[in-house]
């Protein structure tokens, strides 16, 4: 049997090398399969390797050099199994794990350590390592033969008649991909400057794998693989090959789209999110209606006066429709409630409702009714081109960490799209107001670590500067022609031109982004709520008296590590906003209250001291295997007095698209909110308002529903 602790007592090693070759390939893997593809597909690889680690063969551990070898085969074989998970072939994994390590030829390459070998002394130096590895008796163990080379086409050489990695691929099932794993040979040793060779594979049947090397030589490797091409039969012959266009420009295709798509086109499931966006909006918009920041925005817009156009919500306002936007963009931010893009990390209700209902109530005034499904479409492809731009961005990392509030920063964008949409705007005119909208952008996710209201203005001044965009470029005023990825537009001067072109647009007008928003259950940042679904779930199962609690360890992502610095802050919150985005105090509350609603972010409530008591005894840690683009991961574990602890981990939290929230659960949500909203509704207005939300597309006049909550 060996050594079988050798991996387990290295897991936390293997896992973190995993997840550093997973960063490399994700670019690869967001271009054909969509961010959320992805990120779904380098989840279940990471559960997949984990799974594997104790079921690798030792076959000497340290002693046995190949044993590194074959845990790299592991990860590509884990890799596999969570691509055929997703319905992907062998092919296509091996293809993603091919172009991934070609990429590397153009990193340099870390210089080994030590003193450097002469070219007999490196082949005396494999001469030896070959023999050791062949001495070493375990089952399953490679068995390999050096061959010396010619002089002349080979230095040195391997024959392998048994594979370890084979073996082991067998057992799991996992055949068909052994000929790609071998295959990557070729590219690893091309990244290495080895010049490599090999004519026949145990993978394909033969009686050896005859790996041939020449140092410094030119390794020459193509796609398809030569064993593929073989499999293949000829294409037909061609008379002649097109000419090929080139694809559109990212900012012309989706000015087609914005422009071009009908209500019929959409997919149901965008059709529902749409309402369900809508209703979740109003809902945090009443229950922020009181909060800091508001009645001094609509102090301003009344300051500035002007047509009586658009709905300012709770406060029986009409203002243009601009400064409508702004102040319900605001009210609908202000709790931290609102819905958002998981992995997109966008809010979309936010601008995009605000800069419906605000462009609807002014084309009404000027041209005509704007019907329910027009609404719905604006919103279908608002939701979806904001939460694109945002999927582009930084593939692999995070745009939080750049230091963005993407909300504010895409929604500049969006906001014009709805608009141009809704104000029925053409191509040409369309992209004269994302050109508009982009040179007004911006958005610092400094309001966060600040505590300051700034962070919850950012949604309003997008969804303002969105309308205003929209209005001049109607009006005849250009914009920027390539705003998105022209050699100063956003994606080269905001993200240092790191985004992936292919996720802009690929599949657009089939896949709708929008059918992946969550909505919240809890009015705080959506990064911590996977930590208090784990309190929850631990209070359900063991009864947890909090008297009785010694301390409490959240484990998260960074995002989530992050809402725990500074302990002195999060602990003891100085403003709504500090707490709103603190791990130790929504924990708290959890804990304490056995809920965490609305009444737990005024600045009363923050200060507590029975719930900062409470917050004293949390804290957070990070663990890197759960980083991810997006909302990640939380494990919670409640010690108490008595010594026992109580662990769970959270990998989805409620809302999220694997756990969504329904309309019903919308509609409960919008319940809990209307009567704090700064003019309480009526009970029989409530639920007006939300029967119109569930059947928005039959109506001839969908600003019906924000002139009830007016």
């Amino acid at each position: 049997m060996g050594d079988k602790n050798y991996y387990i007592n290295r897991k936390a090693e293997l896992l973190k090398k995993f997840e550093e070759e997973l960063r490399m390939w994700s670019p690869h893997i967001f271009g054909p399969y969509g961010e959320i593809g992805a990120y779904r597909i380098i989840q279940d690889a990471q559960k997949a390797f984990e799974e594997l680690i104790p079921q690798i063969p030792y076959i000497g551990g340290d002693e046995n050099t190949l044993t590194s070898g074959l845990i790299e085969a592991t990860r590509y074989m884990a890799f596999y199994q969570a691509m055929k998970k997703h319905g992907k072939t062998a092919e296509e994994a091996g293809k993603i794990l091919y172009d991934a390590t070609l990429s590397q030829l153009d990193k340099p390459r870390k210089k080994a350590p030590g003193k450097k070998l002469s070219k007999e002394q490196f082949i005396e130096q494999r001469r030896q390592r070959t023999a050791k590895n062949g001495s070493l008796k375990y089952s399953g163990n490679f068995v390999c033969a050096f061959v010396e080379g010619d002089g002349k086409t080979f230095d040195y050489g391997y024959d392998f008649t048994a594979c370890a990695a084979k073996d082991f691929y067998h057992a799991q099932g996992a055949d068909e991909f052994m000929p790609f794993y071998c295959y990557l040979d070729f590219p690893i040793n091309k990244v290495k400057g080895n010049g490599f060779s090999r004519t026949q594979t145990l993978a394909e049947g033969a009686e050896k794998c005859n790996h041939r090397l020449k140092i410094g030589g030119e390794t020459i490797c193509t796609w398809p693989p030569p064993f593929l091409a073989k499999q293949k039969p000829a294409p037909p012959p061609q008379k002649k090959a097109a000419v090929k266009k080139a694809p559109p420009k990212a900012i012309t295709a989706f000015a087609s789209y914005l422009v071009n798509t009908r209500y019929e086109d959409l997919p149901p499931a965008a059709i529902a999110s749409a309402k369900q966006e809508i209703l979740d909006s109003l809902a945090t918009a009443l229950g922020g209606s009181t909060k800091a920041g508001v009645a001094e925005l609509v102090d301003m817009v009344k300051e500035w006066g002007g047509a009586k156009q658009s709905t300012v919500i709770g406060y029986g306002l009409k203002v243009p429709a601009p400064n409508a936007a702004q102040v319900n963009g605001t009210m609908i931010h202000a709790l931290d409630y609102d819905d958002g893009h998981q992995v997109a990390l966008v809010h979309i209700g936010c601008v995009a409702v605000s800069t419906a209902f605000a462009a609807a109530e002014r084309a009404a005034a000027l041209k005509g009714k704007i019907s329910g499904k027009e609404l719905i479409t604006a919103l279908a492809l608002g939701a979806d081109f904001e939460a694109r731009m945002s999927l582009a961005s930084k593939p692999g990392g995070s745009i939080i960490d750049s230091g963005w509030h993407a909300t504010a920063l895409f929604g500049y964008l969006a906001g014009a799209a709805i608009a141009g949409r809704i104000f029925g705007l053409n191509e040409d005119k369309m992209i004269n107001a994302l050109g508009l909208a982009y040179h007004q952008a911006g958005g610092a996710g400094s309001g966060v670590s600040d505590g300051a209201l700034a962070k919850r203005m950012g949604p309003g001044m997008a969804a303002k500067a969105g309308i205003t965009s929209a209005i001049m470029a109607e009006k005849g005023i250009t914009g920027d022609r390539d705003p998105l990825e022209g050699k100063t537009g956003l994606y080269k001067v905001y993200m240092g031109g790191d985004y992936d072109p292919r996720v802009l647009t690929k599949d657009l007008g089939k896949r709708f982004e929008g059918v992946n928003i969550g909505d919240k259950p809890y009015p705080c940042c959506g990064l911590t709520h996977a930590a208090i679904d784990a309190v929850f779930a631990l209070q359900a199962k063991h009864q947890i008296a909090p008297e009785k609690i010694k301390e409490v360890t959240v484990v998260g992502a960074q995002s989530t590590y992050d809402l725990s610095q500074p302990p002195e802050v999060k602990r003891k919150p100085r403003t709504i906003i500090d707490a709103q985005f603190s791990v130790p105090y929504v924990v708290a509350v959890a804990l304490m209250n056995g809920k965490v609603t609305v009444d737990d972010f005024t600045p009363e409530a923050i200060k507590r001291p029975e719930i900062l008591k409470m917050a004293k005894i949390i804290t957070t840690s990070l663990d890197k295997s759960f980083n991810r683009h997006g909302v990640g991961p939380s494990s919670v574990t409640i010690t108490m007095a008595d010594g026992k602890a109580y662990n769970t981990h959270i990998p989805y939290c409620l809302g999220s698209v694997e756990r969504p929230m329904s309309f019903e659960d919308i509609a409960r949500k919008f319940r809990e909110c209307a009567p704090s909203a700064i003019k309480p509704l009526k009970k029989e207005t409530i639920e007006k308002v939300i029967g119109l939300a569930g059947r928005l597309e039959t109506l001839d006049d969908a600003a019906e529903i924000i002139r009830l909550v007016g």
